[in-house]
């Protein structure tokens, strides 16, 4: 987590936006045990290009905001080439307020959304590739 931190730290600060959040992978998954799990992946956009980065699947052994802080800052070096956001947006309290106790520090406010409109369509078609039920967008 530290490290993690401290990779973003050391990132100017854009005036950009992302939006991001934690959902429930559509298909269940095998783990290396063997163990058939419902995963959970974090996925980021860009809300004005709309460059989307979706984070690695998750067995549901850590906690939604660890998720969303990794996939985020994978998607700042990755998707961004290192153009850190200035700003989030999520719609889970409970997402803000752990983005918040980590993210405000460094200079990345995290702004709690009732919609994620600039993820929404990136979700929705991961899943309909996927021959996933229709998601309610976020």
């Amino acid at each position: 987590m530290v490290d993690l931190l401290r990779r973003l730290r050391e990132l100017p600060k854009h005036d950009l936006v992302c939006q991001g959040g934690v959902f429930a992978w559509p298909h269940k998954v095998r783990i290396d045990g063997g163990e058939i799990v419902e995963a959970r992946f974090a996925m980021c956009v860009d809300t004005e290009s709309g460059l989307v980065h979706p984070g690695q699947l998750d067995p549901g052994d850590r906690e939604p905001g660890q998720i969303l802080l990794e996939a985020f800052v994978d998607y700042v070096e990755q998707t961004c080439a290192g153009n850190c956001p200035n700003q989030i947006e999520v719609n889970d309290p409970e997402l803000a307020e752990y983005l918040r106790d980590q993210l405000l520090a460094i200079g990345i406010e995290v702004r709690l959304v009732d919609r994620l409109a600039a993820l929404a369509p990136a979700l929705r078609s991961l899943f309909d590739y996927m021959g996933a039920q229709t998601v309610e967008p976020p």
